[in-house]
């Protein structure tokens, strides 16, 4: 669940829109909003749950729109379970944040130079996405919820059929649809399996690995994405990692405070500097490690001289 905007505001006074989207059948839906406050987008979940059915989960990002005490409330009375993304981390909610770029540039090309109208628009681009096949299920969002594809306009034909045996075809088609569900369920949640093994082959560098106790480096995000951070710290800490879960950790710094639902992708060991020893003070590590020679323990002898004695000496020659 997530919102798109601040958009041009319409006639209707619509400047956000609410997008939810299935994760199984990737069904997705799409309400217009005025404001984005907590009320408005709590009416637009409970409408959701009247339209279809009550979640068992709900993933946002940690906006206040979606983090306060009217969700939490309706949560807790219709027994939805929450997730919260981790902070600048949208890949957390990357498959809804995918599906509001398409509608952003199916609306694009649909408003043209009247972008105030995008709200008359939007039930034509949900139409198309839920009866477009998706890549990942192999199936289309609207063949996974209804059992049958969508009929379009043009299939209707002109002529009736009498009544009985529209009904007996409907009772064939129902039953049938029901008794191949959970056959196309299982051959989705495979489909979706093999593509989240594609990405996963896809990364460049292998995971790193955290444990509960390491103290590790957070990457300074918010300064990437702002202006005039250049000269802001790459990174944060160090943090000992107090609870792990999945890619998510929970951090401590130094004085006690506490930063949950850090994901790891923004983190890096720390490892404790050691003190840097000049080269010609270090101690070798054994008497064999280091040849002794006789040209070693030589010392030159302009060293020794002194400034007005002569740089060659001859011993006195004996009368």
């Amino acid at each position: 669940m997530d919102l798109i905007g601040k958009l041009a505001v319409t006639g209707n006074g619509n400047h956000y829109i609410c997008v939810i989207i299935d994760y199984l059948t990737k069904w997705p839906q799409a309400y217009p909003l005025k404001t984005k406050t907590a009320q408005e987008v709590t009416d637009c979940l409970l409408k959701f749950v009247y339209q279809f059915e009550a979640p068992q989960r709900v993933l946002t990002d940690q906006g206040k729109e979606f983090v306060n005490e009217n969700c939490s409330s309706m949560h807790k009375v219709l027994n939805i379970e929450r997730s919260l993304c981790a902070p600048y981390h949208p890949q957390t909610n990357g498959l809804v944040e995918r599906m509001n770029g398409t509608i952003q540039r199916a609306l694009c090309k649909l408003v043209k130079d009247q972008p105030k109208d995008w709200d008359r628009h939007l039930d034509a681009v949900m139409f198309g996405l839920r009866t477009k096949v998706q890549m990942t299920t192999k199936y289309s969002p609207f063949f996974l919820m209804f059992g049958r594809e969508a009929r379009y306009p043009s299939q209707i034909t002109e002529y009736r059929i009498d009544k009985t045996v529209e009904d007996t075809v409907s009772t064939e088609e129902v039953t049938e649809s029901a008794i191949n569900l959970n056959k196309i369920l299982t051959d989705v949640k495979g489909n979706i399996r093999k593509s989240q093994e594609t990405v996963k082959k896809r990364l460049k560098h292998p995971l790193t690995t955290f444990k509960v106790g390491d103290k590790v480096w957070r990457r300074n995000i918010r300064a990437e994405q702002r202006k005039g951070g250049k000269l802001e710290s790459n990174y944060l800490g160090p943090f000992a990692i107090t609870c792990l879960e999945g890619k998510s950790a929970d951090l401590e710094d130094v004085r006690g405070v506490t930063f949950p639902k850090i994901n790891i992708d923004h983190l890096k060991h720390h490892v404790d500097d050691l003190p840097r020893v000049p080269r010609r003070l270090q101690k070798p590590s054994s008497p064999s490690a280091v040849p002794v020679t006789t040209d070693s323990l030589k010392v030159p002898l302009l060293l020794l001289q002194s400034p007005h004695q002569p740089q060659h000496c001859q011993s006195p020659q004996s009368t």
